[in-house]
């Protein structure tokens, strides 16, 4: 996928204000998941309320995409790509303690548009 700078620029942003917001927060990671953890049926109304907020950012990711990739299948693998990515940077940066997984992630990204 070759996309302009700009569109790059915008989805590896999204990298940037992870990194900044983990030091923020001191590593507390997603107050979405945190309180998801503490409720593991799937049919409660605070896992759907996480679920349907993973939902939006998933979908966000994808309209960013799909500003460079107009082929619908190749925008969703490629966002869903970005999304897993964004996510586990969150969560090992919490495990960690550190920025290198949003480093290693924000990588991962540049190479998978470059």
């Amino acid at each position: 996928v070759v996309i302009g700078s700009r569109q790059f620029f915008c989805l590896l942003a999204l990298f940037d204000f992870l990194e900044r917001w983990v030091l923020e927060t001191d590593f507390r990671g997603c107050a979405f998941l945190n309180i998801a953890s503490e409720f593991p049926s799937a049919a409660n109304q605070i896992r759907e309320t996480v679920s349907a907020h993973k939902q939006r950012q998933r979908d966000f990711m994808l309209e960013l995409v799909k500003l460079v990739e107009p082929a619908e299948a190749l925008a969703q693998a490629i966002a869903d790509a970005v999304f897993l990515l964004f996510e586990s940077a969150l969560t090992e940066s919490r495990t960690f303690r550190a920025v290198w997984p949003v480093h290693a992630a924000r990588y991962s990204v540049s190479v998978l548009l470059a």
